[in-house]
């Protein structure tokens, strides 16, 4: 499922407002970029499973989610 700026937007003033449920769709909506950008690091990268590349990418995505300040965004 892919966000548009509108939505996306929106998600993060709920997030901001302490809505947990727009936290999990915004996480939700980008699992999909998460499992592309594992897949080409472990075409160069042999040592790590795409699991383990995957979970990396979900706890980034987390934190990046959390330290988010839509009023700082341009």
């Amino acid at each position: 499922m892919f966000l548009t700026k509108k939505q996306e937007k929106e998600l993060f003033n709920r997030i901001g407002n302490g809505d947990k449920r727009a936290s999990s769709e915004l996480k939700k909506a980008n699992l999909f970029l998460v499992e592309n950008i594992a897949k080409k690091y472990l075409v160069n990268d042999k040592k790590l499973s795409l699991k383990k590349l995957t979970v990396l990418g979900v706890k980034g995505l987390n934190k990046a989610i959390e330290k988010y300040n839509p009023a700082s965004s341009y």
